[in-house]
C-alpha cells in the first residue's frame, strides 16, 4: 500500500510539472508557429483531464441548460464539417479549442474549480456560434458595413461587432462563473452596446464598441466595486490604444483578403465574373489606405500587401473575361487564400476574445495581488510590447497578431504562478 501511495504521489508530481513545462513551451512557441501551440494546448488539456478525472470529474453535474448548450456546441462544428466547406469547419472547431484552453487556464488560476468555467465555456461558445450564424447567413445583418459596400451582406468582414458582443458574454461568464449576475448586469449592458452598434453602423463599429466596453467595464470594476480607479483606467487606455492601432491595420488587410477571396469565387462562375466588381475592390483599398495611418503607427508592412494586390488585380483584369488559369494566377491566389483563411479565423474570432480577456485578467491580477503588484502588471505590459515587436518584424500578420493575446495571457499566468511559489517558499 505504501508503494502505491509513493507511485501516485510521484505520478501527480510528474503531471503537474509536465503541465507547467507545456505551459512555458506554449508561451515561447506562440509567436513562432501556428501548429506547435495547438499540439501543446492539446497535451496540456489531456494531462489536465487525466488529473481531473481522479478526484473531480465524478463530482461534475449538469442541468438542463448545460445539456442544451453542450448539444448546441457539438452540433455547430459538426454541421460545418458536414457542409461543403470542410476546411472552414475544421478552422471553426479549432477556434473553440482555444476558448476551452482559456477556460481551463482560468480555472487553474482560480484554484482548480472547474465546473463553473466549463459551463461558462459551453455558454460562451454557444453564444459565439449563435452570433456567428446570425451575421454570416444574413439573418440579423444590421451591422453590415455601409462605408465599404452596402451590397455585400453576410461576409466575414461585417459581423465583427456581433462577435465582440458575444465575446463580452463569454468573458463575463468565464470570470464570474454565474448566470444570475450575468442577467442582472450584462443583460442591460449588452442591450446598450447593441444599441450603440446599430446607431453607429459603420466599418469602425467594432472598434467603438470594444473601446466603450473597455472603459465602461473598468469604470464598473473600479468605481462600483470600490477598486483602484487610477490603475484600472490606465490599463484600459493602454490596451485600448494597442487595440485601435492593431485594428487600423487589420481593417485594411482583412479587406484585401476578402477581396481576393471574392475574386476567386466570382471567377469560378463566368456569369458573375465582372471587371466592375474587381475595380470596386481596388478603389475601396485605395480609399482605406488614404484613411489609414497604420504604417506610421505599427509598421506592419501594409504597403507590400497593397502593391502585391494591385499587381494581382491588373493580372486579373487582363485575363477577363477569358478567365485563364495561369500558373501565376494560381500562385497569387494561394498567397491571398492563406492570408484570408488564417488571418480571419484566428484574428477576428480569437482576437476580439483575447483582447477583452486580457483586460479582464489584468484587472483581476491588479486587484487581487497584495504584493509585487507592479511586477505582475509590468510582465503583462512587456509581453504586449514583445508581441507587437515580433508582429512588426513579420511579413505576414496572420501568425503573430492572431496569437498575441494568448501569448501575454500565458506570460501573465507564468508571473502569477511564480509569485505564488515565492510566497510559498518565502
Amino acid at each position: 500500500m505504501s508503494h502505491l501511495k509513493i507511485f501516485f504521489k510521484t505520478y501527480d508530481h510528474w503531471i503537474a510539472s509536465t503541465r507547467e513545462w507545456i505551459l512555458l513551451l506554449t508561451f515561447f512557441t506562440l509567436p513562432l508557429s501556428k501548429s506547435a501551440p495547438l499540439i501543446l494546448v492539446f497535451l496540456f488539456t489531456v494531462l489536465w483531464f487525466i488529473e481531473l478525472s481522479k478526484n473531480k470529474l465524478a463530482q461534475l453535474k449538469t442541468n438542463n441548460l448545460s445539456i442544451i448548450l453542450i448539444i448546441f456546441y457539438l452540433i455547430h462544428p459538426l454541421s460545418l464539417l458536414w457542409s461543403n466547406n470542410i476546411n472552414f469547419g475544421i478552422q471553426r472547431s479549432l477556434d473553440y479549442v482555444w476558448i476551452l484552453f482559456i477556460a481551463i487556464a482560468i480555472s487553474q488560476y482560480k484554484g482548480g474549480k472547474f465546473r463553473p468555467y466549463l459551463s461558462s465555456f459551453v455558454a460562451g461558445a454557444s453564444i459565439h456560434a449563435m452570433f456567428f450564424y446570425l451575421g454570416y447567413f444574413d439573418i440579423f445583418n444590421i451591422l453590415n458595413s455601409t462605408i465599404n459596400d452596402p451590397a455585400i451582406s453576410g461576409n466575414r468582414n461585417t459581423y465583427g461587432p456581433l462577435i465582440a458582443i458575444a465575446s463580452i458574454s463569454m468573458i463575463y461568464l468565464t470570470i464570474t462563473g454565474t448566470w444570475i449576475r450575468f442577467y442582472k448586469f450584462s443583460g442591460l449592458f449588452l442591450a446598450l452596446l447593441l444599441l450603440i452598434t446599430v446607431l453607429l453602423n459603420t466599418s469602425r463599429t467594432g472598434h467603438a464598441v470594444l473601446i466603450t466596453l473597455n472603459l465602461t467595464s473598468i469604470f464598473y470594476i473600479s468605481v462600483l466595486k470600490k477598486k483602484r480607479l487610477l490603475g484600472a483606467v490606465g490599463i484600459a487606455v493602454f490596451l485600448s490604444t494597442i487595440f485601435v492601432s492593431v485594428q487600423f491595420s487589420d481593417g485594411l488587410q482583412t479587406r484585401i483578403s476578402q477581396a481576393a477571396n471574392d475574386i476567386y469565387l466570382y471567377e469560378a462562375n463566368p456569369l458573375t465574373s465582372t471587371g466592375v466588381r474587381i475595380s470596386f475592390y481596388q478603389n475601396t483599398i485605395e480609399l482605406q489606405l488614404e484613411r489609414s495611418f497604420t504604417e506610421q503607427v505599427i509598421g506592419s508592412g501594409v504597403g507590400d500587401y497593397v502593391n502585391d494586390f494591385n499587381a494581382f488585380i491588373e493580372k486579373k483584369q487582363e485575363t477577363l473575361p477569358g478567365l485563364r488559369k495561369s500558373k501565376e494566377d494560381a500562385q497569387g491566389w494561394n498567397r491571398f487564400r492563406d492570408l484570408h483563411s488564417q488571418f480571419l479565423m484566428n484574428l477576428l474570432k480569437f482576437g476580439y476574445v483575447g483582447i477583452l480577456l486580457i483586460m479582464a485578467l489584468t484587472i483581476l491580477l491588479y486587484n487581487q495581488q497584495k504584493k509585487n503588484r507592479a511586477f505582475i502588471i509590468t510582465g503583462f505590459f512587456i509581453s504586449v510590447f514583445l508581441a507587437l515587436i515580433v508582429n512588426s518584424l513579420s511579413q505576414s500578420a496572420m501568425e503573430t497578431r492572431g496569437l498575441a493575446p494568448t501569448y501575454f495571457l500565458i506570460l501573465g499566468m507564468f508571473f502569477t504562478n511564480l509569485h505564488k511559489k515565492e510566497k510559498i517558499h518565502g
